[in-house]
């Protein structure tokens, strides 16, 4: 007889269907999937892990070449710019290494505007911009350390420039440098209003002014008649401004003729040409300058004296520098 179904009824009020006792767990291989994560492989002792190959070995370091240290500084006198007038830079190279700067060049941009008149290094050419103001210096040798080398760059101020110029020079080479701070420098000139001189010739007739001005230098001639050889020219300055002038000079080139008196001013005659120093010219104001001529010694058919006067001051320009110029054409008789 075939075992029986015992009711089993561990917690009261429960009933168990399964038989008791349960079926053993077989040993064969499961048919159902297995849900967990895949077996990982034993690191038993006998197994070893795969050996780690030894890092590459390095190549052995290059020595690399010791750099250049370059540096550049720039000056610019006068500090006060003058329309229409000269304006001066000095700008100053040097290597401070360790090593050689290899073929260095120099860019020198002067302002907008600004002419140059010379540069005192022939190897520096302009620019290959369309800028006339630069100015490239190429060196077609190494500098070595402590090297160092200077430049003079003069330029011409334009009559209508205003506010501030500025300049810029830079310097590089083909070697690494170690402190690129100091290969650039500038100048900044603040342009000065000047003043506005104007000059005038006129011929006079008759003998020579009498009275002396101060500062007048006074010849011996005799008075020039109609037909006496010699002539009086008198030049008038004026000043219209914005700024006074102290230091004017006038400059008067003569042909054909010699100056044998003069007053109003301090005036020297010189081969071709007489220089006067002239007084004080303020704002709106003027002054006066009478120089007596006489024919050249040398001089034997009668021909005319011609005079082409200049009026400027020493320190200040001029925004209109046309109306400082004068021409004056007079007839002479040889003595």
């Amino acid at each position: 007889m075939g075992a029986a179904s015992v009711p089993y009824d561990p917690v009261p009020g429960e009933t168990w269907s399964e038989p008791w006792p349960p079926a053993e767990p077989s040993n064969g291989p499961s048919t159902e999937p297995s849900n967990g994560p895949p077996a990982e492989p034993s690191n038993g002792p006998f197994i070893e892990p795969p050996a780690t190959p030894p890092p590459p070995a390095e190549a052995p370091a290059v020595p690399q070449p010791a750099g250049a240290d370059l540096s550049v500084r720039i000056t610019s006198y006068p500090k006060v710019a003058q329309p229409g007038r000269p304006l001066g830079y000095r700008i100053d190279v040097g290597n401070a290494g360790p090593g050689p700067a290899v073929r260095p060049e120099l860019r020198v941009r002067l302002p907008e505007g600004v002419k140059v008149l010379s540069v005192d290094v022939a190897e520096c050419k302009p620019g290959t911009t369309a800028r006339l103001s630069e100015i490239v210096c190429s060196s077609g040798a190494d500098v070595l350390k402590g090297g160092h080398g200077t430049l003079s760059v003069v330029g011409q101020v334009p009559a209508d420039a205003r506010g501030a110029l500025r300049a810029v020079a830079t310097i590089k080479s083909q070697a690494a440098d170690g402190d690129a701070t100091d290969n650039t420098a500038e100048a900044v000139n603040r342009v000065g209003e000047g003043a506005d001189l104007a000059v005038r010739l006129t011929r006079l007739g008759g003998g020579p002014a009498q009275g002396s001005a101060r500062g007048s230098r006074r010849a011996a001639v005799a008075a020039p008649g109609r037909r006496a050889p010699g002539a009086r020219v008198r030049a008038v300055v004026m000043n219209h401004g914005p700024q006074a002038v102290r230091d004017g000079q006038l400059f008067v080139r003569v042909r054909g003729a010699r100056l044998v008196a003069s007053e109003g001013a301090r005036c020297g005659a010189h081969a071709g040409y007489v220089g006067c120093r002239l007084h004080a010219v303020p704002v709106g104001g003027g002054t006066r300058v009478l120089m007596v001529f006489a024919p050249a010694a040398n001089a034997r058919h009668a021909r005319p004296m011609t005079a082409a006067a200049m009026v400027y001051s020493a320190v200040l320009g001029d925004r209109r520098p046309d109306n400082g110029k004068a021409r004056l054409r007079v007839p002479l008789r040889p003595s």
